[in-house]
C-alpha cells in the first residue's frame, strides 16, 4: 500500500522531461493537443496555394508590405542603447528580413529568422524554412532550443537568443500559429473546383454535341471507330477522309447559366480571409467603395488591421531582437514605435504627394473621374 502510494506521488511529482516539436509535422507532447484535434493543414499544402493562387499570393504580399509600411523608429533617453539598435535596422538586412518574415508568418502561421551575431553586436540576419524547425521547450512550455533538420539530419543548433520567433495567431497555447491561408483552405479548394466545372460549362456550350452517322457503319465495333474519332470534333477541326460521313450539330436546351453571384461570393470570403479590402485585392472598385465615404471607411478598416499586426511586431522586435543586443551590451531595451501612415504627414509637400498617389488609386479603380482628381489634389475633398 505504502510503496503503491509512493510510486503514485512520484508519477505526480517527477520532473518532466523537455519536449520537442517539428513545426511543419505532427504535433508532439501536450502544448499542441489542439493540432492532434483539429487535423491542421500541411506546410506544403499552404506553401502550394501561396505559390499556385494569385489572389493568395497578392493579398498576403500587399498586406504584409502594408503592415511593415515606413518601418520602425528606436526611441531611449540612453543615446547609447537608441544608437545601437539604430544600427542593427540601418547597417544590416533587417527591414527587408522583417518583411519577409511577415510575408511567411502569414503563410506558415510561424516563421523563424536566425539573428547572426558577431561578439555582442547583431550583424545580419538570415531567413529559414519553417518546414525545417524543431522546437524544444521545457515543461512550463518555454521554448529552450531551435532546431533544424534536413533530410532527417540536424544541420543547426540555435539558443533562443539566436532566433526572432513569429507568431500572431493560433489555437490557445499551440506552438503552430495560424497564417492567413490555413482558414481559407476550404473555400480556396472550392474556388479551384468551381472554375473547373465552369470551364467545362464554357467547353460544353462552346462547342456543342454532333450526330455523326457514317454510311455503312452497323456493328459495334464499327460505331465505336466513328465515336473515338470524333470525340474531340468542334468547330476548328479539319481533315480529309474517303469515308461518307453525316454530321448534325444537336441543338443545346439552356444558356450558360449566370454564376458570378457565386463567383463573387467565394472572392468576398478570400479578401476577408485575407484582410484585404477586395477594391484593393482586384484593383477596382466595387459597390461598397464606389463612393467617398466607402473608399474611407476600406481605408479605416485597413490601417486599423495592419495596427493590431504592428503592435505584436513591436513586441517581438523588442524582446526577440532588441533586448538580448542590449542585455549583452549592458544597456536598457529601446521603445520601439512604428512610423505613422503616409495619410498623417503634416508637411504640405507631404500632403500633396499624397493625395497624387490616393487620387491614381481612386482614378484607376473607378471612383473618381478626371474632374474629381484634379479637385481633390487641390483641395482634399472629393467633389460630389
Amino acid at each position: 500500500m505504502f510503496e503503491d502510494i509512493k510510486e503514485f506521488g512520484n508519477r505526480i511529482f517527477q520532473k518532466a522531461e523537455p519536449t520537442s516539436y517539428i513545426a511543419s509535422g505532427k504535433s508532439e507532447g501536450p502544448y499542441d493537443m489542439a493540432d492532434e484535434a483539429l487535423e491542421r493543414t500541411s506546410f506544403e499544402t499552404l506553401e502550394k496555394f501561396y505559390l499556385k493562387e494569385v489572389l493568395v499570393f497578392s493579398g498576403i504580399n500587399l498586406f504584409s508590405h502594408a503592415c511593415f509600411g515606413k518601418g520602425l523608429e528606436v526611441v531611449s533617453e540612453n543615446k547609447q542603447a537608441q544608437k545601437l539598435c539604430e544600427d542593427v535596422t540601418k547597417l544590416t538586412s533587417f527591414n527587408p528580413s522583417i518583411i519577409k518574415g511577415i510575408i511567411d508568418t502569414f503563410t506558415y502561421g510561424i516563421s523563424f529568422t536566425e539573428n547572426i551575431w558577431k561578439g555582442n553586436d547583431i550583424v545580419g540576419f538570415n531567413i529559414t524554412d519553417p518546414k525545417t524547425i524543431k522546437m524544444d521547450w521545457n515543461e512550463h512550455g518555454v521554448t529552450t532550443k531551435y532546431r533544424q533538420l534536413i533530410n532527417g539530419t540536424q544541420k543547426k543548433v540555435w539558443d533562443v537568443n539566436k532566433i526572432t520567433f513569429m507568431k500572431f495567431f493560433s489555437v490557445a497555447d499551440s506552438k503552430k500559429g495560424i497564417g492567413f491561408i490555413e482558414p481559407l483552405v476550404d473555400i480556396l479548394n472550392t474556388k479551384k473546383d468551381f472554375e473547373k466545372s465552369l470551364a467545362e460549362i464554357i467547353r460544353k456550350f462552346a462547342v456543342p454535341p454532333v450526330h455523326v452517322v457514317k454510311t455503312g457503319a452497323k456493328t459495334k465495333a464499327e460505331i465505336t471507330a466513328v465515336e473515338k474519332k470524333f470525340k474531340d470534333f468542334n468547330r476548328r477541326s479539319f481533315f480529309g477522309t474517303s469515308e461518307k460521313y453525316k454530321i448534325t450539330p444537336l441543338p443545346l436546351a439552356n444558356k450558360i447559366p449566370d454564376m458570378s453571384f457565386q463567383y463573387d461570393a467565394i472572392i468576398d470570403q478570400i479578401a476577408a480571409g485575407l484582410r484585404v479590402p477586395k477594391a484593393f485585392l482586384l484593383g477596382k472598385a466595387d459597390a461598397g467603395s464606389a463612393t467617398r465615404a466607402g473608399a474611407i471607411a476600406l481605408m479605416d478598416y485597413s490601417f486599423f488591421e495592419i495596427s493590431l499586426i504592428q503592435e505584436k511586431m513591436v513586441a517581438i522586435i523588442e524582446d526577440q531582437i532588441f533586448r538580448p543586443l542590449c542585455e549583452k551590451n549592458g544597456l536598457p531595451v529601446p521603445d520601439v514605435i512604428w512610423k505613422p501612415f503616409d495619410r498623417d504627414a503634416k508637411t504640405i509637400e507631404e500632403i500633396r504627394n499624397l493625395r497624387i498617389r490616393s487620387a491614381s488609386e481612386l482614378y484607376k479603380s473607378g471612383i473618381l473621374d478626371k474632374e474629381q482628381v484634379i479637385h481633390f489634389i487641390e483641395t482634399g475633398e472629393v467633389k460630389q
